[in-house]
């Protein structure tokens, strides 16, 4: 269910995604100005790249406009056409794909102005989504084809373009205050050292349990306190019941109702850094 948002930015939806883990969490899609905004930030650092690396060869080979002209051979230009062809698709597409992947979903671009590419239901994309999403770049984001990708996410639902229907993915903002952010404020004392800590202390939570909890901590400053309980509820109940599940023998582990949001706070305050 999406409603419209209360962000400046008139083309920003929310989105309710709920995780595998059936924790519902609330995404606030990227819209158009920010997206084109990172979009050109990428085009200028993928095009000043190319253009150096252009002139560079020149530079080497030392080619002139009078050496293409004189060439008694046509292999030195069919090798130079094949460079800017194979450099071009890499300032369109490698460019994309890998950093989508290797930076989970962002580009310079998109860094720079907060934004990350998801899948729809919240999680993190893989490469070959990646992939796919940027291997339609050329019918719906490269040259006059821009207008393509601008009407798609203009006129539909989750804002996407031909790339992200075809992958899967959505397009989101993210707050400013990051997780690096939040593990840098000073711990409590209480959360490293009480009764709730020993107990986070015997849990070895996942990677994706861990990433859960920090989306909870960056987006708890915007949320009243009847969501936050029943979130930090959820997200307690999924990581509790996992614990049972792979350890029947297991000391049980009791929560009040009013505890269960200290309860991943310490979870997050023990397991500062993600399981690698």
């Amino acid at each position: 269910m999406t409603g419209p948002a209360t962000n400046p930015d008139s083309m920003a939806f929310h989105e309710t995604v709920e995780t595998p883990e059936q924790v519902q969490l609330q995404l606030e899609l990227a819209g158009l100005g920010t997206r084109s905004i990172a979009f050109i930030l990428d085009a200028l650092i993928r095009y000043g790249v190319l253009i150096s690396v252009l002139v560079a060869i020149m530079m080497v080979f030392s080619l002139t406009k009078e050496d293409f002209v004189m060439a008694n051979s046509h292999v030195m230009g069919h090798i130079i056409v094949v460079g800017v062809i194979i450099l071009f698709f890499a300032a369109e597409w490698i460019y994309y794909a890998v950093f989508e992947w290797y930076w989970n979903g962002q580009t310079p671009g998109k860094r720079a102005v907060h934004i990350r590419v998801l899948k729809d239901g919240g999680g993190p994309i893989s490469f070959l989504d990646s992939a796919l999403r940027n291997l339609l770049r050329p019918i719906d984001s490269t040259g006059p084809m821009c207008a393509v990708g601008i009407l798609f996410i203009f006129f539909s639902r989750k804002n996407k373009r031909p790339g992200d229907f075809a992958a899967r993915t959505i397009v989101v903002r993210e707050r400013r205050h990051m997780l690096s952010q939040i593990l840098a404020e000073p711990i409590s004392t209480a959360l490293v050292t009480g009764p709730l800590a020993d107990q986070a202390r015997r849990i070895a939570i996942t990677a994706e349990e861990h990433e859960m909890i920090a989306r909870y901590m960056q987006r708890r400053p915007q949320l009243d306190i009847v969501t936050r309980q029943n979130l930090s509820r959820q997200i307690a109940q999924v990581i509790v019941q996992r614990v049972r599940a792979e350890n029947p023998s297991s000391e049980a582990i009791q929560l009040a109702p009013t505890e269960t949001e200290r309860f991943i706070e310490a979870l997050l305050s023990v397991h500062q850094r993600p399981p690698g």
